[in-house]
């Protein structure tokens, strides 16, 4: 065929767009194709909300102590003549439980009391002879105010007004020796009656009595050995009153409350009841942000001082719906979880969470899933809209 000059030029012209259309068509065709491309199929397995207590708590280990609880120290030097208790014994309070070199610091005290005796007899005497001076002195001066009237009228020889004079004064110095004598008298009675007291302490010391009902826990020495004031004896404990002190990080330091806050006991798996916290720290320890509870254990809960405990503080508890804890997703600051549908389509709904128990997690706002099938297995790999294979 034979295509003239004009021809020729309006095929040039319109090439290109022949061309784009050639190219356009099956592009279309392409996007047609991926928006009808049907969703993928997740396998998943369906659950429902279940109603249960949940309960927030922390687990932490504790140390039974005794509630009250001394280690004895020698209080003199000596011999320990007369140990009267055993490890294992039980004694009542103020039962004897040692003495140290008992018969010397009895005597001791004999001796001080006869020298109290001795320097209250002195100090009566002294005191006689005091007024029997004070007598010759009042005598004396008597004598003198007369010879002094009898010298002044020249009725007295000269001799005898000197007499009469050097008698008096005598006499005054006397009652001076005499008060002097009654005051160091006194003195003395009150050293005496001061080293009795010395000697009663050392002898109270010498026998040690027990502070309170108890058991004896330790013996550290025994009769017969030598013994100076400080050392340790025995370590004794009122096992009839038990407590566990334990150590929590100071993050929960505000969620402990002394007489609320509960605390369930166990030892190995095995379950001994549970006790509040009888004591919470009011101060942390900067160097371990740590702080110290106590738990009181019931009298019947005889548990040996010494034993490590499992403690399950319990912070919070409420009853309510929830599901397994890995239902519940995060994206941000949202949680959800996936539910399907009649279709068996996935479908994310919000939820607010409660108290995380374990591997439940409680759902505050329960209402639109009651009667919806929530995925419980095979979530991490759903979207909304997927299609979904339920495993039996």
């Amino acid at each position: 065929m034979h295509l003239g000059t004009f021809g020729r030029s309006a095929l040039r012209a319109a090439l290109p767009i022949l061309l784009f259309a050639a190219a356009a068509a099956p592009l279309g065709g392409c996007r047609k194709a991926a928006v009808k491309r049907p969703g993928k199929t997740v396998r998943v397995t369906l659950g429902t909300l279940t109603k249960r207590r949940f309960q927030q708590s922390i687990p932490i280990k504790g140390t039974v102590y005794p509630v009250e609880y001394a280690t004895v120290s020698a209080r003199s030097e000596g011999i320990l003549d007369d140990l009267k208790v055993d490890e294992g014994s039980r004694v009542k309070r103020g039962s004897l439980l040692f003495s140290i070199d008992r018969t010397n610091q009895e005597n001791s005290v004999k001796v001080k009391s006869e020298e109290v005796s001795v320097a209250r007899t002195e100090l009566d005497t002294a005191e006689i002879e005091l007024k029997l001076a004070r007598t010759r002195e009042e005598k004396a001066n008597q004598d003198y105010l007369r010879a002094e009237r009898l010298s002044r009228n020249k009725a007295i020889a000269k001799t005898n007004y000197e007499a009469d004079v050097v008698a008096w004064k005598a006499a005054k110095a006397e009652v001076e020796k005499s008060e002097v004598s009654v005051r160091y008298r006194k003195a003395k009675l009150v050293q005496a009656e001061t080293n009795l007291l010395i000697a009663q302490k050392e002898l109270r010391d010498a026998m040690v009595t027990a502070p309170f009902d108890c058991l004896i826990a330790e013996k550290l020495v025994e009769q017969g050995e030598y013994v100076k004031p400080g050392e340790k004896l025995l370590r004794l404990e009122n096992d009839s009153r038990r407590e566990i002190i334990a150590y929590l990080s100071a993050v929960y330091h505000r969620r402990i409350v002394a007489g609320k806050t509960a605390a369930l006991i166990s030892i190995d798996g095995k379950s001994f009841g549970s006790a509040p916290v009888s004591y919470r720290a009011e101060t942390i320890d900067p160097a371990t942000r740590t702080f110290k509870i106590k738990v009181l254990l019931p009298p019947e809960n005889r548990l040996a001082c010494g034993l490590l405990c499992d403690l399950k503080l319990v912070l919070d508890e409420a009853e309510g719906y929830g599901v397994p804890s890995n239902a519940v997703l995060q994206r941000g600051e949202r949680f959800f979880v996936f539910t399907a549908d009649a279709e068996n389509r996935a479908k994310s709904v919000t939820v607010k969470r409660g108290i995380v128990d374990g591997g439940n997690c409680q759902l505050l706002d329960p209402g639109a899933l009651l009667k919806e099938r929530v995925i419980v297995a095979g979530q991490y790999f759903v979207n909304d809209g997927d299609r979904l294979t339920v495993a039996k």
